[in-house]
Protein backbone atom coordinates (compact mmCIF):
# COMPACT_ATOMS: atom_id res chain seq x y z
CA UNK A 1 0.00 0.00 0.00
CA UNK A 2 1.08 3.41 -1.02
CA UNK A 3 1.27 5.67 1.42
CA UNK A 4 -0.02 9.51 0.80
CA UNK A 5 0.29 13.07 1.96
CA UNK A 6 -1.77 15.80 1.92
CA UNK A 7 -0.61 19.54 1.71
CA UNK A 8 -3.14 22.05 2.40
CA UNK A 9 -2.55 25.99 0.94
CA UNK A 10 -4.24 28.81 3.46
CA UNK A 11 -4.82 32.27 2.93
CA UNK A 12 -5.78 35.43 4.98
CA UNK A 13 -3.34 34.68 7.54
CA UNK A 14 -4.47 30.89 8.05
CA UNK A 15 -7.86 31.20 8.27
CA UNK A 16 -9.62 30.10 4.72
CA UNK A 17 -8.50 27.40 2.80
CA UNK A 18 -7.66 28.52 -0.83
CA UNK A 19 -6.18 24.47 -2.10
CA UNK A 20 -5.53 21.21 -1.27
CA UNK A 21 -2.72 19.11 -2.74
CA UNK A 22 -2.37 15.22 -2.60
CA UNK A 23 0.81 13.46 -2.58
CA UNK A 24 2.28 10.22 -3.25
CA UNK A 25 5.45 8.30 -4.55
CA UNK A 26 3.85 8.51 -7.54
CA UNK A 27 1.44 10.85 -7.93
CA UNK A 28 -0.01 14.59 -7.16
CA UNK A 29 -3.22 15.72 -7.77
CA UNK A 30 -4.08 19.53 -6.59
CA UNK A 31 -7.53 21.01 -6.23
CA UNK A 32 -8.83 24.39 -5.44
CA UNK A 33 -11.14 25.66 -2.84
CA UNK A 34 -14.05 27.11 -4.00
CA UNK A 35 -15.08 29.68 -0.85
CA UNK A 36 -14.91 29.05 2.79
CA UNK A 37 -18.21 27.52 3.72
CA UNK A 38 -18.41 24.10 5.68
CA UNK A 39 -20.17 22.88 2.18
CA UNK A 40 -16.57 23.38 0.33
CA UNK A 41 -14.68 21.78 2.90
CA UNK A 42 -17.25 18.92 3.05
CA UNK A 43 -16.41 18.33 -0.85
CA UNK A 44 -12.42 18.72 -0.04
CA UNK A 45 -13.21 16.06 2.09
CA UNK A 46 -14.76 13.68 0.01
CA UNK A 47 -12.00 14.29 -2.83
CA UNK A 48 -9.43 13.40 -0.97
CA UNK A 49 -11.02 10.34 0.26
CA UNK A 50 -11.23 9.54 -3.31
CA UNK A 51 -7.51 9.58 -3.72
CA UNK A 52 -6.50 7.96 -0.77
CA UNK A 53 -5.81 3.94 -0.20
CA UNK A 54 -7.58 2.02 2.05
CA UNK A 55 -5.50 0.13 5.06
CA UNK A 56 -5.48 -3.24 6.22
CA UNK A 57 -8.71 -2.35 8.12
CA UNK A 58 -10.54 -1.15 5.81
CA UNK A 59 -10.54 2.48 5.97
CA UNK A 60 -9.11 5.02 3.85
CA UNK A 61 -5.95 6.33 5.36
CA UNK A 62 -3.96 9.90 5.34
CA UNK A 63 -0.86 9.52 6.38
CA UNK A 64 0.19 12.88 7.17
CA UNK A 65 -1.84 16.02 6.86
CA UNK A 66 0.69 19.25 6.46
CA UNK A 67 -0.81 22.61 6.66
CA UNK A 68 1.07 25.26 4.81
CA UNK A 69 3.11 28.55 7.31
CA UNK A 70 0.76 31.40 6.41
CA UNK A 71 0.16 32.91 9.60
CA UNK A 72 1.95 30.71 11.32
CA UNK A 73 5.05 31.72 13.86
CA UNK A 74 7.50 30.19 15.49
CA UNK A 75 9.17 32.38 18.01
CA UNK A 76 10.72 31.68 21.21
CA UNK A 77 10.16 32.77 25.08
CA UNK A 78 11.15 32.47 28.50
CA UNK A 79 9.68 29.65 30.66
CA UNK A 80 10.06 28.13 33.61
CA UNK A 81 8.86 24.77 32.16
CA UNK A 82 8.15 23.19 29.50
CA UNK A 83 4.58 22.36 30.31
CA UNK A 84 2.28 22.93 27.05
CA UNK A 85 -0.38 24.73 28.86
CA UNK A 86 1.87 27.23 30.69
CA UNK A 87 3.78 27.82 27.72
CA UNK A 88 0.90 28.61 26.09
CA UNK A 89 -0.50 30.80 28.99
CA UNK A 90 2.67 32.89 29.07
CA UNK A 91 2.45 33.05 24.94
CA UNK A 92 -1.14 34.11 25.04
CA UNK A 93 -0.78 37.36 27.75
CA UNK A 94 2.67 38.47 26.90
CA UNK A 95 4.13 37.02 30.17
CA UNK A 96 5.00 39.37 33.46
CA UNK A 97 6.99 39.79 36.24
CA UNK A 98 10.82 39.10 34.18
CA UNK A 99 9.01 35.89 32.49
CA UNK A 100 7.74 38.23 29.68
CA UNK A 101 7.18 40.85 27.54
CA UNK A 102 9.66 42.07 24.94
CA UNK A 103 11.84 40.31 26.13
CA UNK A 104 9.87 36.69 25.64
CA UNK A 105 8.05 38.18 22.46
CA UNK A 106 5.02 37.28 24.13
CA UNK A 107 3.25 40.30 22.82
CA UNK A 108 4.18 38.75 18.99
CA UNK A 109 2.88 35.47 19.93
CA UNK A 110 -0.56 36.62 21.24
CA UNK A 111 -1.46 38.71 18.21
CA UNK A 112 -0.87 35.44 16.30
CA UNK A 113 -2.50 32.94 18.80
CA UNK A 114 -5.04 35.33 21.00
CA UNK A 115 -7.64 32.60 21.97
CA UNK A 116 -7.69 28.78 22.35
CA UNK A 117 -10.33 29.08 19.31
CA UNK A 118 -8.33 30.82 16.80
CA UNK A 119 -4.85 28.86 17.10
CA UNK A 120 -2.78 26.72 18.87
CA UNK A 121 0.20 27.49 20.72
CA UNK A 122 2.61 24.24 21.54
CA UNK A 123 6.59 24.46 22.93
CA UNK A 124 9.17 22.93 20.33
CA UNK A 125 12.13 22.62 22.48
CA UNK A 126 14.22 24.09 25.56
CA UNK A 127 17.13 25.87 24.71
CA UNK A 128 19.86 27.81 26.49
CA UNK A 129 19.20 27.94 30.19
CA UNK A 130 19.21 31.73 31.42
CA UNK A 131 19.57 33.04 34.52
CA UNK A 132 16.69 35.23 35.76
CA UNK A 133 17.14 38.79 37.94
CA UNK A 134 17.74 37.54 41.50
CA UNK A 135 14.58 38.29 43.87
CA UNK A 136 14.34 38.92 47.33
CA UNK A 137 12.50 37.35 49.32
CA UNK A 138 11.59 39.67 52.06
CA UNK A 139 11.28 43.66 50.98
CA UNK A 140 13.21 44.74 54.40
CA UNK A 141 16.45 43.41 56.34
CA UNK A 142 19.13 41.19 55.21
CA UNK A 143 17.71 38.36 53.22
CA UNK A 144 19.26 36.33 50.58
CA UNK A 145 18.41 36.46 46.96
CA UNK A 146 16.51 33.66 45.18
CA UNK A 147 18.22 32.49 42.40
CA UNK A 148 16.05 31.01 39.73
CA UNK A 149 16.52 29.65 35.92
CA UNK A 150 14.43 30.37 32.76
CA UNK A 151 14.71 28.87 29.53
CA UNK A 152 14.48 29.26 25.89
CA UNK A 153 11.82 27.88 24.67
CA UNK A 154 11.13 27.54 21.20
CA UNK A 155 6.69 28.27 20.64
CA UNK A 156 4.90 27.16 17.46
CA UNK A 157 1.37 28.88 16.98
CA UNK A 158 -0.37 27.82 14.05
CA UNK A 159 -4.07 28.98 13.38
CA UNK A 160 -6.29 26.16 12.70
CA UNK A 161 -10.08 26.56 12.73
CA UNK A 162 -10.48 25.33 8.71
CA UNK A 163 -7.85 22.25 9.32
CA UNK A 164 -10.51 21.40 12.56
CA UNK A 165 -13.30 21.77 10.71
CA UNK A 166 -11.53 19.40 7.53
CA UNK A 167 -10.42 16.99 10.22
CA UNK A 168 -13.89 16.97 11.36
CA UNK A 169 -15.57 16.44 8.16
CA UNK A 170 -12.73 13.98 7.22
CA UNK A 171 -13.76 11.60 10.04
CA UNK A 172 -17.33 11.78 9.11
CA UNK A 173 -16.22 10.24 5.82
CA UNK A 174 -14.67 7.50 8.07
CA UNK A 175 -11.29 8.50 6.92
CA UNK A 176 -8.40 7.50 9.38
CA UNK A 177 -5.88 10.43 9.61
CA UNK A 178 -2.79 9.52 11.45
CA UNK A 179 -0.88 12.59 11.87
CA UNK A 180 -0.63 15.98 11.55
CA UNK A 181 2.44 18.92 10.69
CA UNK A 182 3.26 21.94 10.05
CA UNK A 183 5.47 22.65 7.14
CA UNK A 184 8.22 22.99 9.17
CA UNK A 185 8.15 19.95 10.68
CA UNK A 186 7.99 18.28 7.33
CA UNK A 187 10.86 19.66 6.02
CA UNK A 188 12.87 18.82 9.10
CA UNK A 189 11.72 14.97 8.87
CA UNK A 190 12.14 14.87 5.24
CA UNK A 191 15.62 16.53 4.54
CA UNK A 192 17.81 16.16 8.38
CA UNK A 193 20.00 13.17 7.44
CA UNK A 194 19.56 12.56 11.05
CA UNK A 195 15.95 11.85 10.99
CA UNK A 196 14.01 8.49 10.84
CA UNK A 197 11.53 9.85 7.77
CA UNK A 198 15.48 10.33 5.69
CA UNK A 199 16.02 7.25 6.46
CA UNK A 200 13.39 5.56 6.08
CA UNK A 201 12.77 7.50 2.50
CA UNK A 202 16.14 7.17 1.28
CA UNK A 203 16.95 3.56 2.54
CA UNK A 204 20.09 4.79 4.36
CA UNK A 205 20.38 4.23 8.24
CA UNK A 206 20.63 7.54 10.03
CA UNK A 207 24.01 9.13 10.31
CA UNK A 208 25.43 7.71 7.72
CA UNK A 209 24.89 9.79 4.66
CA UNK A 210 27.34 10.84 2.01
CA UNK A 211 30.25 9.81 4.62
CA UNK A 212 29.62 12.46 7.67
CA UNK A 213 30.58 10.59 10.98
CA UNK A 214 31.06 13.22 13.46
CA UNK A 215 29.58 16.38 13.57
CA UNK A 216 30.60 19.16 15.74
CA UNK A 217 27.05 20.01 16.43
CA UNK A 218 23.97 18.02 16.20
CA UNK A 219 21.64 20.77 14.69
CA UNK A 220 20.64 20.31 11.22
CA UNK A 221 19.26 22.99 9.04
CA UNK A 222 16.89 22.40 6.01
CA UNK A 223 15.82 25.16 3.61
CA UNK A 224 13.50 24.52 0.91
CA UNK A 225 12.23 27.35 -1.76
CA UNK A 226 8.96 27.41 -2.83
CA UNK A 227 8.37 28.54 -6.33
CA UNK A 228 5.71 30.99 -5.21
CA UNK A 229 7.87 32.82 -3.88
CA UNK A 230 8.52 31.45 0.24
CA UNK A 231 11.58 30.60 1.39
CA UNK A 232 11.11 27.85 4.36
CA UNK A 233 13.77 26.73 6.80
CA UNK A 234 13.76 24.71 10.26
CA UNK A 235 16.36 23.61 12.64
CA UNK A 236 16.35 20.28 13.69
CA UNK A 237 17.97 17.45 15.48
CA UNK A 238 17.48 13.76 14.76
CA UNK A 239 14.68 15.26 12.17
CA UNK A 240 12.53 16.85 15.48
CA UNK A 241 11.95 20.41 14.96
CA UNK A 242 13.64 22.94 17.17
CA UNK A 243 12.82 26.20 15.28
CA UNK A 244 11.63 27.22 11.91
CA UNK A 245 10.94 30.35 9.49
CA UNK A 246 9.42 31.69 6.39
CA UNK A 247 10.85 34.40 4.21
CA UNK A 248 9.13 35.94 1.19
CA UNK A 249 11.48 36.55 -1.69
CA UNK A 250 10.99 37.82 -5.22
CA UNK A 251 9.07 36.22 -7.96
CA UNK A 252 9.27 36.63 -11.41
CA UNK A 253 5.91 36.69 -13.33
CA UNK A 254 6.34 35.21 -16.93
CA UNK A 255 2.56 36.19 -18.11
CA UNK A 256 0.05 38.29 -16.12
CA UNK A 257 -1.27 36.60 -13.06
CA UNK A 258 1.19 33.65 -13.22
CA UNK A 259 4.03 33.18 -11.21
CA UNK A 260 7.94 32.96 -12.81
CA UNK A 261 11.12 32.02 -10.85
CA UNK A 262 12.13 32.55 -7.83
CA UNK A 263 14.61 35.66 -7.34
CA UNK A 264 16.96 35.14 -4.92
CA UNK A 265 19.72 37.91 -3.79
CA UNK A 266 22.02 38.50 -1.44
CA UNK A 267 19.55 40.20 0.99
CA UNK A 268 17.72 37.76 1.09
CA UNK A 269 20.70 35.41 2.02
CA UNK A 270 21.87 38.82 4.99
CA UNK A 271 18.08 37.99 6.18
CA UNK A 272 18.49 34.28 6.74
CA UNK A 273 21.85 34.84 8.40
CA UNK A 274 20.44 37.44 10.64
CA UNK A 275 17.39 35.45 11.42
CA UNK A 276 19.73 32.36 12.44
CA UNK A 277 21.92 34.23 14.18
CA UNK A 278 18.70 35.36 16.73
CA UNK A 279 17.75 31.65 17.20
CA UNK A 280 21.28 30.54 17.86
CA UNK A 281 21.84 33.11 20.26
CA UNK A 282 18.38 32.08 21.92
CA UNK A 283 18.89 28.43 22.06
CA UNK A 284 22.36 28.46 22.81
CA UNK A 285 23.04 25.81 19.66
CA UNK A 286 23.98 26.58 16.05
CA UNK A 287 23.51 24.21 12.82
CA UNK A 288 26.54 22.65 11.15
CA UNK A 289 25.25 21.26 8.30
CA UNK A 290 22.48 22.66 5.50
CA UNK A 291 20.98 21.04 3.32
CA UNK A 292 19.05 23.62 0.70
CA UNK A 293 16.42 22.36 -1.76
CA UNK A 294 16.09 25.73 -4.64
CA UNK A 295 13.95 25.08 -7.83
CA UNK A 296 15.86 24.10 -10.94
CA UNK A 297 14.93 27.37 -12.53
CA UNK A 298 16.87 29.31 -10.64
CA UNK A 299 18.97 32.39 -11.15
CA UNK A 300 17.17 32.75 -14.70
CA UNK A 301 16.01 35.88 -13.85
CA UNK A 302 17.91 39.08 -13.54
CA UNK A 303 20.23 39.89 -10.95
CA UNK A 304 18.81 36.70 -9.35
CA UNK A 305 21.36 34.00 -7.66
CA UNK A 306 22.12 30.38 -9.45
CA UNK A 307 21.75 27.49 -7.13
CA UNK A 308 26.07 27.75 -6.95
CA UNK A 309 25.34 31.17 -6.23
CA UNK A 310 23.16 30.88 -3.08
CA UNK A 311 25.16 28.34 -1.54
CA UNK A 312 28.01 29.94 -1.69
CA UNK A 313 26.66 33.28 -0.35
CA UNK A 314 25.05 30.85 2.28
CA UNK A 315 28.30 29.36 3.01
CA UNK A 316 30.26 32.76 3.52
CA UNK A 317 27.02 34.22 5.38
CA UNK A 318 27.38 30.96 7.65
CA UNK A 319 30.91 30.29 7.85
CA UNK A 320 32.25 27.17 9.09
CA UNK A 321 28.94 24.87 7.97
CA UNK A 322 28.59 22.28 5.07
CA UNK A 323 26.24 23.58 2.37
CA UNK A 324 24.40 20.62 0.49
CA UNK A 325 22.63 22.17 -2.48
CA UNK A 326 19.80 20.11 -4.24
CA UNK A 327 17.85 21.29 -7.18
CA UNK A 328 14.19 20.20 -8.24
CA UNK A 329 12.12 21.38 -10.43
CA UNK A 330 9.19 21.66 -7.38
CA UNK A 331 10.69 21.74 -4.47
CA UNK A 332 7.98 21.50 -2.16
CA UNK A 333 6.71 18.10 -4.29
CA UNK A 334 10.08 16.88 -3.42
CA UNK A 335 9.51 17.14 0.21
CA UNK A 336 6.09 15.84 0.18
CA UNK A 337 7.16 13.20 -1.84
CA UNK A 338 9.71 12.39 0.55
CA UNK A 339 7.28 11.92 3.51
CA UNK A 340 4.80 9.69 0.99
CA UNK A 341 8.01 7.54 0.78
CA UNK A 342 8.49 7.55 4.26
CA UNK A 343 5.13 6.32 5.26
CA UNK A 344 5.10 3.17 2.28
CA UNK A 345 8.22 2.13 4.08
CA UNK A 346 7.01 2.08 7.51
CA UNK A 347 3.84 0.07 6.35
CA UNK A 348 6.11 -2.45 3.99
CA UNK A 349 7.90 -3.10 7.43
CA UNK A 350 5.39 -3.69 8.74
CA UNK A 351 4.99 -0.54 11.14
CA UNK A 352 1.45 0.59 12.30
CA UNK A 353 2.89 4.06 13.36
CA UNK A 354 2.46 7.11 12.17
CA UNK A 355 5.51 8.55 10.60
CA UNK A 356 4.89 11.78 12.98
CA UNK A 357 4.39 10.98 16.41
CA UNK A 358 1.18 12.82 17.63
CA UNK A 359 2.33 13.12 21.21
CA UNK A 360 5.75 14.78 20.07
CA UNK A 361 5.22 18.32 19.55
CA UNK A 362 8.35 18.18 17.92
CA UNK A 363 7.26 15.86 15.47
CA UNK A 364 3.43 17.35 14.83
CA UNK A 365 0.93 19.61 15.80
CA UNK A 366 -0.05 17.70 18.92
CA UNK A 367 -4.24 19.17 19.64
CA UNK A 368 -4.63 18.57 15.81
CA UNK A 369 -3.09 15.24 15.93
CA UNK A 370 -5.11 14.15 18.77
CA UNK A 371 -8.09 15.61 17.78
CA UNK A 372 -11.18 13.39 19.17
CA UNK A 373 -13.13 11.42 16.29
CA UNK A 374 -15.79 8.93 15.86
CA UNK A 375 -13.53 6.35 17.38
CA UNK A 376 -13.34 8.40 20.83
CA UNK A 377 -16.87 9.16 20.27
CA UNK A 378 -17.37 5.39 20.36
CA UNK A 379 -15.10 4.69 23.21
CA UNK A 380 -16.88 6.92 25.53
CA UNK A 381 -19.70 5.21 24.47
CA UNK A 382 -18.70 2.15 25.08
CA UNK A 383 -17.32 3.26 28.60
CA UNK A 384 -20.63 4.65 29.34
CA UNK A 385 -22.70 1.54 28.56
CA UNK A 386 -20.17 -0.48 31.10
CA UNK A 387 -20.76 2.08 33.67
CA UNK A 388 -24.20 1.71 33.42
CA UNK A 389 -24.23 -1.72 33.23
CA UNK A 390 -22.10 -1.49 36.34
CA UNK A 391 -24.69 0.84 38.31
CA UNK A 392 -27.46 -1.57 37.67
CA UNK A 393 -25.29 -3.73 39.44
CA UNK A 394 -24.13 -2.14 42.02
CA UNK A 395 -27.89 -1.16 42.00
CA UNK A 396 -28.84 -4.89 42.58
CA UNK A 397 -26.55 -5.46 45.34
CA UNK A 398 -28.02 -2.30 47.23
CA UNK A 399 -31.15 -3.86 46.75
CA UNK A 400 -30.59 -7.29 48.05
CA UNK A 401 -28.36 -4.98 51.01
CA UNK A 402 -31.29 -3.40 51.60
CA UNK A 403 -34.37 -6.36 51.94
CA UNK A 404 -31.26 -8.04 54.12
CA UNK A 405 -31.06 -5.15 56.11
CA UNK A 406 -34.79 -4.93 56.76
CA UNK A 407 -34.55 -8.60 57.48
CA UNK A 408 -32.39 -7.81 60.19
CA UNK A 409 -34.31 -5.04 61.18
CA UNK A 410 -37.09 -7.02 62.02
CA UNK A 411 -35.48 -9.97 63.33
CA UNK A 412 -33.73 -7.12 65.86
CA UNK A 413 -37.48 -5.65 66.71
CA UNK A 414 -38.89 -9.51 67.01
CA UNK A 415 -35.90 -10.09 69.59
CA UNK A 416 -36.56 -6.80 72.07
CA UNK A 417 -39.70 -7.71 71.89
CA UNK A 418 -38.96 -11.36 73.14
CA UNK A 419 -36.51 -9.51 75.71
CA UNK A 420 -39.24 -7.61 77.08
CA UNK A 421 -41.66 -9.97 77.41
CA UNK A 422 -39.11 -12.38 79.21
CA UNK A 423 -37.79 -9.64 81.61
CA UNK A 424 -41.27 -7.66 82.33
CA UNK A 425 -41.72 -9.16 85.68
CA UNK A 426 -38.09 -8.52 86.59
CA UNK A 427 -38.15 -6.50 90.01
CA UNK A 428 -34.79 -5.36 91.08
CA UNK A 429 -34.29 -5.13 94.45
CA UNK A 430 -35.02 -1.51 96.39
CA UNK A 431 -33.61 0.70 97.04
CA UNK A 432 -30.93 0.77 93.93
CA UNK A 433 -28.08 3.21 93.97
CA UNK A 434 -27.93 5.38 91.00
CA UNK A 435 -25.70 3.96 88.73
CA UNK A 436 -25.84 0.96 89.43
CA UNK A 437 -29.12 -0.06 87.77
CA UNK A 438 -27.20 -2.32 84.83
CA UNK A 439 -25.32 -4.14 87.54
CA UNK A 440 -28.26 -5.04 89.12
CA UNK A 441 -30.32 -6.03 86.05
CA UNK A 442 -27.15 -8.12 84.72
CA UNK A 443 -27.03 -10.04 88.70
CA UNK A 444 -30.79 -10.51 88.57
CA UNK A 445 -30.21 -12.38 84.68
CA UNK A 446 -27.54 -14.21 85.61
CA UNK A 447 -29.49 -15.93 88.56
CA UNK A 448 -32.53 -16.80 86.61
CA UNK A 449 -29.87 -18.19 84.17
CA UNK A 450 -28.67 -20.30 86.62
CA UNK A 451 -32.21 -21.61 87.73
CA UNK A 452 -33.34 -22.60 84.23
CA UNK A 453 -29.94 -24.15 83.59
CA UNK A 454 -30.22 -28.26 83.47
CA UNK A 455 -29.39 -30.05 86.21
CA UNK A 456 -25.66 -31.54 86.03
CA UNK A 457 -22.91 -33.14 87.73
CA UNK A 458 -19.50 -33.37 87.53
CA UNK A 459 -19.07 -36.34 89.71
CA UNK A 460 -16.86 -38.63 87.82
CA UNK A 461 -18.27 -41.98 90.03
CA UNK A 462 -19.73 -45.09 88.38
CA UNK A 463 -23.98 -44.64 88.54
CA UNK A 464 -23.73 -48.09 91.01
CA UNK A 465 -27.57 -47.62 91.75
CA UNK A 466 -28.78 -47.58 88.00
CA UNK A 467 -26.47 -50.11 87.39
CA UNK A 468 -28.12 -52.20 90.29
CA UNK A 469 -31.07 -51.77 89.00
CA UNK A 470 -30.52 -52.83 85.16
CA UNK A 471 -28.50 -56.49 86.73
CA UNK A 472 -31.40 -57.14 88.49
CA UNK A 473 -33.88 -57.20 85.37
CA UNK A 474 -31.47 -60.33 84.44
CA UNK A 475 -30.93 -61.73 88.50
CA UNK A 476 -33.97 -61.75 89.82
CA UNK A 477 -34.71 -65.58 88.24
CA UNK A 478 -35.84 -67.96 90.80
CA UNK A 479 -32.78 -70.53 89.77
CA UNK A 480 -29.70 -67.72 90.19
CA UNK A 481 -28.98 -67.44 93.84
CA UNK A 482 -26.64 -64.37 93.85
CA UNK A 483 -23.56 -64.78 96.49
CA UNK A 484 -21.93 -61.67 95.78
CA UNK A 485 -21.71 -58.55 93.39
CA UNK A 486 -19.01 -55.94 93.16
CA UNK A 487 -19.25 -52.49 91.97
CA UNK A 488 -16.64 -49.84 92.30
CA UNK A 489 -17.41 -46.02 91.66
CA UNK A 490 -13.98 -45.32 91.33
CA UNK A 491 -13.04 -47.87 89.02
CA UNK A 492 -10.56 -49.53 91.38
CA UNK A 493 -11.20 -53.08 90.72
CA UNK A 494 -13.70 -54.33 88.13
CA UNK A 495 -17.40 -55.11 88.27
CA UNK A 496 -17.75 -58.99 89.26
CA UNK A 497 -20.90 -60.93 89.91
CA UNK A 498 -21.24 -64.35 91.94
CA UNK A 499 -24.13 -66.37 91.60
CA UNK A 500 -24.95 -70.33 91.96
CA UNK A 501 -26.97 -71.66 89.51
CA UNK A 502 -28.15 -75.13 89.10
CA UNK A 503 -26.55 -76.21 86.04
CA UNK A 504 -23.93 -75.01 83.49
CA UNK A 505 -26.79 -74.65 80.75
CA UNK A 506 -28.18 -72.13 83.16
CA UNK A 507 -25.10 -70.22 83.66
CA UNK A 508 -24.15 -70.12 79.77
CA UNK A 509 -27.68 -68.40 79.16
CA UNK A 510 -27.48 -65.81 82.77
CA UNK A 511 -23.56 -64.89 80.70
CA UNK A 512 -25.47 -64.04 77.05
CA UNK A 513 -28.46 -62.34 79.10
CA UNK A 514 -26.07 -60.10 81.04
CA UNK A 515 -24.26 -58.92 77.73
CA UNK A 516 -27.24 -58.48 75.59
CA UNK A 517 -28.87 -56.59 78.69
CA UNK A 518 -30.31 -53.13 77.39
CA UNK A 519 -29.21 -50.22 79.51
CA UNK A 520 -26.06 -51.20 81.07
CA UNK A 521 -23.09 -49.98 81.41
CA UNK A 522 -20.57 -52.70 81.70
CA UNK A 523 -18.98 -54.17 78.61
CA UNK A 524 -15.75 -56.29 78.25
CA UNK A 525 -17.54 -59.57 79.75
CA UNK A 526 -14.63 -61.96 80.49
CA UNK A 527 -15.33 -65.47 79.78
CA UNK A 528 -16.98 -66.77 82.85
CA UNK A 529 -15.76 -69.05 85.12
CA UNK A 530 -17.86 -72.76 86.24
CA UNK A 531 -16.98 -73.92 89.47
CA UNK A 532 -18.99 -77.55 91.14
CA UNK A 533 -20.42 -76.56 94.31
CA UNK A 534 -22.60 -79.03 96.40
CA UNK A 535 -24.38 -80.33 93.45
CA UNK A 536 -24.25 -77.13 91.69
CA UNK A 537 -22.55 -74.48 89.94
CA UNK A 538 -20.38 -71.41 91.03
CA UNK A 539 -20.37 -68.86 88.54
CA UNK A 540 -17.90 -65.79 88.31
CA UNK A 541 -18.98 -63.04 85.70
CA UNK A 542 -16.18 -60.20 85.73
CA UNK A 543 -16.74 -56.84 83.33
CA UNK A 544 -15.75 -53.16 82.65
CA UNK A 545 -17.23 -50.45 83.14
CA UNK A 546 -18.56 -48.80 80.06
CA UNK A 547 -16.91 -45.39 78.23
CA UNK A 548 -20.36 -43.84 78.57
CA UNK A 549 -21.03 -44.16 82.24
CA UNK A 550 -18.71 -41.17 83.26
CA UNK A 551 -20.90 -38.92 81.54
CA UNK A 552 -23.16 -37.04 84.05
CA UNK A 553 -26.25 -39.09 84.59
CA UNK A 554 -28.13 -36.30 82.76
CA UNK A 555 -26.73 -36.83 79.59
CA UNK A 556 -26.62 -40.47 79.65
CA UNK A 557 -28.64 -42.76 77.26
CA UNK A 558 -31.93 -43.79 79.07
CA UNK A 559 -32.80 -46.95 80.35
CA UNK A 560 -35.10 -49.56 78.78
CA UNK A 561 -38.37 -48.90 78.79
CA UNK A 562 -37.79 -45.30 79.34
CA UNK A 563 -38.30 -42.40 76.95
CA UNK A 564 -34.89 -42.41 74.69
CA UNK A 565 -34.10 -45.86 75.75
CA UNK A 566 -33.06 -48.85 74.14
CA UNK A 567 -35.35 -52.25 73.71
CA UNK A 568 -36.44 -53.92 77.09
Amino acid sequence: MSGRVAYLERTARGSALVGARVVGERDDESTPVRDESPGSIAALAAWMKERLPKSHAGRPTLDVLCMDTDGSLCSWLSSPTDDAALVAALARQGGTDGWGGDENRGGVLSGYAATPQEAGVQPLSSGLAVAAPKRKLFRRGNTEALPSVRRRIGVLATPDVPVRVLLDELDALDVRVLSVCSLWHAIAAAWDPSGVVYAQATGNKPHAVDGVVSESSSVHASLVVDTRGRLHWSWADGGKLLAGGSIRVRTSFAQPGELGAVNLTKADVSRLATEWLAWSMQLGAAPSRVTCVVPSALGESPGSLTAAQFGASLGAAWPQTTVDLVTHGDPLGATLARLAAAATAAQDAGSSAATFVPSDPRLSLVQLANRPGKAHFRLHLWWALAIAVLSAGLGAWAWKLQLSASAATAASRKAAAQWRELFKDIKLPQPILPGTELIAMRSEIAKRERDAAPITTDDPSMPIVQEIETLGLVLSFEQIELTELTLDSRRLTRPRIVVIVPSLEVGEQLSTALKQVAGSNLTNWDTPQFQSQAGKIRATYVASWAQQAQKPIGERAAPAGEPGGGPA
